[in-house]
């Protein structure tokens, strides 16, 4: 659960592995001679010793000159640095005290003459290197830290040009313009806005990743001299736009251009003359792609590259994991993967990285002679020699044995002392073991909102957050939104808690067992995790951070665990691990148990008792202290459980605010020490139950001792007056669950008058025999309400009918769209309508209560003289649609202009007019406002709605468009019906659909015919393999085309027409909205992976994921070259036949 941005982490972990690798790439030449040690005795500073902080804080220094011409090696080891601090020189080498931790905030370089790097300098300061034998030969430092002068843009000038190229690997970037005719742009940075162009809108980009563009992911800041703004990858031709936000006239427009370059014969050569290349410490290989005709390969011919390795005499794709061992590694090094990796990097080209590379290889590297991807490649390749490095690091992978767990009654473990632990039996949080972390920021620093990671919640110590109750720790997350004095204007959201033992338990080895259940809803981010008690090694994260479980909500199936190391952010890194429950088993389902053993030189994670991750003390470091190889998890840490909602962890989702509130509960938490290792006990540990010894029953007898018992014989139904048994009891919690009676929490297990009358009751609300014994009809009747879609926790369409229902009588305030959750929102709105009607109040929408609601809705009407909250929403209904002019917040009467645009909605609709609002009229506008083409749906009608809006001429969707409808589309949408003047509501609703038909051209589509509706047809036939089009081909149908169309109807056993009929179009259609296509999750994608596998095609897991990918798609593609078949990488059902015979 780190505290600082995870998506920075991630990102800076990816760029720190690519420079080690880069380097490899472009230094491989360097050897550093043995250094000849001497001890200083003169130093001499090299150019300035003022030095101004960049924009970011960063700057630095050539090595002064040691002794009139030694080296750094030379006289290394007799260096101290030091910073004055309050008068004192306090040295800064491997002292995290001092504030100043190595390779952290502060560090050498070695291009050239090398020197040292200082990031963040925050003020200003004296530095001083001097000698460690001679203190008094030095040469000191002042780095300079000139304050922001926060201003507001009032004019702006571009630094230098306005156009910039973008290079072969996709990156470019520009210099900070003139603002303010001098002012930094730290000056100014609070009021700086950053947009792009898109469809001729500008669209901002700052915080916004719907535009597509994501700060430190594809743009963001560099700060050397002037400091600018840098893009990658740029894959088409963009306009950029730096503008003020409170003047937005004042603003400066770059363009970013893509040219693509013109080829010949596409003949690859050596980058630069080198083709032999030694792994270094790490394994790590890199080396530069060839050039294609004696210039730069670019981001679009990258992929046509084809990489083999000599296997036994023999040239093996690398691709074939399983006869190359090699495993194709997008994300950077693995470290927890025992395999050889690769994988692209980028530094204005491109290049690859091999990492651990501890054998001498062979590699060679071709290209399609006619720059084709999987095209004739010929003699067209390089070759390249690699040396191995055989003591590189690689990480074994040989799983743990699983472990024994304790149960909710029993904590003994076999092997392990119960040191410390809280089994939550009271009624109140124990807080003489537990602290509450309360509010919304790090440190009172309003830059850390959200606890630095855009989380959405404030914690609080609330018993609504936070409480104990039936033995389990609850923690519970509302909407109740909060601001605070580092930022009033900064609204949290939503609530929830957070509980830590700092200062009042901590550990250091052992194990840590917690069993909880936890909440599967979007945006909740749960988490038990431990964190230094001192901060020994410095902050965060060069002091450690371990994360025994998180999880995300929206993944039920799925929990993970983490350390977080290195150096303070940002120059810390992580590892990570996920685990997957078996199907039909979730994060909710019930209450799992989480386990993490630490030991001193490995830490193991563990879930129910089975083994899935482990981290050796070879894998982490801490930068305060590289020469400690347990740094930083030899120390005390204490225990946290918190729930989140947002944040990074899980891409920024917001949480629906029907699912709230949202809790995790926790039945235990378990600290252990192994018992054969010296300890002390932390504290003393509380039994759980009812003071018995842990793993003592009724009476500490041994299980079995004693009688035996005789099973209890089921009641007979019907149960009635006189009869007693467990049966009635649950019977009656049954019926207090409906509302009927008024039987205690644990009810007694007697059937007497008071119960033959309450059953009456229920028997009579529900229209059955009212004979006051429970018989069969009346027992199935209650379980089916309680068991019923429209109950807490359920999901389901027909309940975002009802919830559209209830809202059009005036019951709740659900969104146009409704989710289709029932929860704890859902249950009080239904209450309310039923105490409204004098109905039985129990939150379920049973049988009488939704044939109340379909009575009162079927009567529902609105016509002139009307007046409630109903009709101030269908105002806004009807102002969605496009019909009408009324304000945002409209009133709640129904006038002569209302019943005006309700006839106008008829009869554009082709309804009856009658300027009333009747049922006919309602049904159709909640119809169009919850289809399928609004805003945020997904699927596969959506996909051919913009390959017709393309065909037309509208919108410029990809060949292969997704399945989505966002803002683009509804603009789309938008764009067609005001230029055939229909209705504007960017809503793809009847009369659009029907206009987009009538326009759409004739089909089918035969010789001779011509229309972008051809052209799109052969771009999809080239993209499942058929025919060879251009990229951008010509939109006649002519005598090649009919071919092509007829290969594929043979191909897929179609009638063979030659013409692209509607079976033939509907079927291209099929294939693309198949599951088995990149983006797609099923468990049938898991099968195919298997399958594969098994075949030899792919390196998946044992148990691979259920995501269809482009390494899934790449493997296909393997399978399909393989056996002659059409080459897509979609699994079809022609590809689909010939896996499952050979399997």
């Amino acid at each position: 659960m780190s505290k600082l941005k995870v998506n920075k982490i991630t990102m800076l972990c990816l760029v720190l592995m690519m420079n080690l690798v880069i380097f490899s790439a472009v230094d491989f030449s360097k050897q550093v001679e043995a250094a000849d040690s001497q001890t200083i005795t003169s130093i001499q500073p090299v150019g300035a010793t003022t030095i101004d902080a960049g924009l970011d804080g960063g700057l630095g220094f050539e090595f002064p000159n040691f002794n009139n011409g030694a080296s750094f090696e030379d006289v290394e080891h007799d260096i101290d640095l030091l910073v004055q601090q309050d008068g004192e020189w306090i040295s800064i080498v491997n002292n995290a005290a001092s504030g100043w931790v190595y390779d952290d905030n502060f560090g050498n370089w070695w291009e050239g003459p090398g020197g040292y790097w200082f990031n963040p300098v925050e003020e200003t300061m004296q530095l001083r290197i001097a000698s460690k034998t001679n203190p008094d030969v030095f040469v000191e430092y002042t780095f300079n830290v000139i304050p922001a002068d926060t201003q507001v843009i009032t004019s702006m000038a571009p630094a230098g040009p306005t156009s910039f190229d973008v290079s072969p690997s996709g990156g470019t970037g520009f210099e900070f313009p003139r603002f303010n005719n001098g002012a930094t742009f730290r000056d100014v940075q609070d009021d700086v806005a950053l947009f792009v162009n898109q469809d001729d809108e500008w669209v901002s980009i700052d915080n916004n990743a719907d535009s597509g563009w994501i700060y430190d992911n594809n743009f963001g800041n560099w700060w050397e001299g002037p400091g600018g703004y840098w893009f990658d990858p740029v894959e088409e031709t963009t306009q950029v736009r730096v503008a003020s936000k409170t003047n937005p006239d004042v603003f400066v427009d770059y363009t970013l251009t893509v040219t693509l370059p013109v080829r010949n014969s596409h003949t690859i050569t050596n980058f630069d003359g080198r083709s032999t290349f030694e792994a270094d410490d790490n394994g790590a290989i890199g080396i530069p792609i060839p050039r294609i005709d004696g210039s730069y390969a670019t981001l679009s011919e990258v992929d046509n590259f084809v990489y083999e390795v000599k296997v036994d005499g023999e040239w093996v794709n690398i691709l074939d994991s399983s006869a190359t061992g090699f495993s194709y590694a997008a994300n950077g090094y693995n470290r927890m993967s025992s395999a050889n990796q690769w994988g692209y990097w980028t530094d204005y080209i491109f290049g690859l990285w091999f990492q651990p590379i501890q054998e001498d290889m062979e590699l060679r590297i071709g290209y399609p002679l006619d720059g084709e991807k999987d095209g004739d490649i010929g003699d067209n390749y390089v070759e390249y020699q690699f040396t191995g490095n055989p003591d590189a690091y690689r990480p074994d992978e040989v799983a743990l044995d699983d472990i024994q767990i304790g149960t909710s009654e029993d904590a003994t473990i076999e092997g392990w002392d119960l040191v410390w632990n809280d089994e939550f039996e009271g009624t109140e949080l124990d807080e003489s073991k537990w602290n509450y972390d309360t509010g919304y920021y790090l440190d009172d620093d309003p830059g850390t909102w959200g606890w630095g990671n855009n989380e959405l919640q404030h914690y609080t110590d609330s018993e609504e957050n936070v409480f104990v109750e039936d033995g389990k720790l609850n923690i519970v997350a509302f909407e109740e939104p909060a601001s605070f004095p580092q930022d009033p204007d900064r609204v949290a959201p939503y609530s929830s808690g957070k509980i830590t033992t700092q200062d009042k338990f901590t550990f250091k080895y052992g194990r840590i067992d917690f069993s909880a259940k936890l909440p599967a809803v979007t945006a909740a981010w749960p988490a038990l995790w431990m964190m230094p008690n001192d901060d020994v090694y410095g902050g965060w994260a060069s002091s450690g951070e371990i994360d025994v479980m998180e999880a995300r909500g929206r993944v039920p199936n799925e929990t993970s665990g983490a350390i977080h190391f290195g150096g303070e952010w940002p120059g810390n890194t992580y590892l990570a691990a996920e685990q997957t429950f078996e199907e039909g088993v979730g994060i909710d389902t019930d209450y799992h148990d989480y386990t993490l053993i630490w030991e001193e030189d490995m830490l193991s994670w563990y879930v129910n008792g089975e083994f899935f991750f482990k981290v050796s003390k070879e894998e982490w470091f801490s930068a305060a202290d590289r020469e400690n190889p347990y740094a930083p998890f030899d120390q005390d840490f204490y225990v946290i459980m918190n729930l989140a909602l947002g944040g990074w962890f899980d891409g920024g989702r917001e949480p629906d605010v029907e699912d709230l509130p949202v809790s995790m509960q926790v039945d235990y938490v378990r600290v252990y020490k192994d018992e054969n290792a010296d300890h002390e006990e932390p504290g003393e540990p509380t039994d759980p139950g009812d003071g018995e010894d842990p793993g003592d029953g009724d009476g500490g007898e041994e299980p079995g001792d004693g009688d035996e018992e005789t099973p209890e014989e089921d009641l007979e139904v019907p149960y009635k007056d006189g009869d007693t048994g467990e049966e009635i009891r649950e019977m009656k919690q049954k019926l207090t669950a409906l509302g009927f009676g008024n039987f205690p929490t644990n009810p007694s297990e007697n059937y007497d008058s008071v119960t033959s009358g309450v059953v009456s009751d229920f028997q009579d609300y529900y229209g059955l025999e009212v004979t006051g014994e429970a018989d069969q009809e009346t027992l199935d009747l209650l379980d089916s309400i309680l068991n019923s879609v429209f109950t807490d926790g359920q999901s389901a369409p027909e309940i975002k009918q009802l919830k559209l229902d209830l809202t059009l009588l005036g019951f709740g305030n659900f969104p146009t769209n409704p989710s289709e959750n029932y929860g704890s929102v859902t249950m009080g709105v239904v209450a309310d309508f039923q105490e409204a009607n004098n109905l039985v109040v129990n939150g379920i929408a049973d049988p009488v209560t939704l044939a109340k609601i379909s009575e009162l809705v079927g009567e529902l009407s609105f016509k002139d003289g009307d007046s409630g909250e109903e009709i101030k929403w269908l105002k806004q209904d009807l102002t969605k649609l496009g019909f009408g002019n009324f304000p945002a917040e409209p009133s709640e009467n129904y006038g002569l202009i209302t019943a005006s645009v309700v006839s106008q909605f008829q009869r554009y609709y082709g309804l009856e007019v009658t300027g009333e609002a009747n049922q006919q009229t309602l049904n159709l506008i909640r119809d169009i406002l919850t289809s399928v083409y609004t805003d945020g749906n997904t699927a596969p009608e959506i996909r051919q709605l913009k390959v017709d809006l393309t065909s037309l001429g509208f919108g410029n969707f990809p060949v292969n468009p997704s399945q989505n409808y966002g803002p683009v589309t509804m603009r789309v949408v938008s764009d067609f019906q005001s230029a055939h003047d229909l209705a504007v509501n960017g809503i793809a609703d009847p009369v659009t659909l029907a206009k987009i038909a009538e326009l759409a051209m004739e089909i089918p589509y035969e010789n001779g015919d011509t229309g972008k509706a051809v052209k799109l047809m052969k771009q999809h036939l080239s993209l499942l393999g058929f025919g060879n089009f251009p990229a951008d081909p010509s939109e006649l149908f002519g005598s090649v085309t009919s071919a092509v169309v007829l290969s594929f109807q043979e191909y897929y056993g179609l009638d063979h027409t030659a013409v692209a009929d509607q079976q033939t179009l509907d079927f291209m259609n099929e294939l693309f909205t198949s599951v088995y296509t990149d983006g797609n999750s099923a468990p049938e994608i898991r099968e195919l992976k298997l399958h594969l596998t098994e075949l030899g095609f792919g390196n998946f897991p044992s148990n691979p994921s259920e995501n269809y990918g482009p390494v899934t798609s790449g493997v296909v593609k393997q399978f399909q070259e393989a056996h002659d078949l059409a080459v897509n990488g979609i699994a079809d059902p022609v590809t689909l036949a010939k896996i499952e015979e050979l399997s």
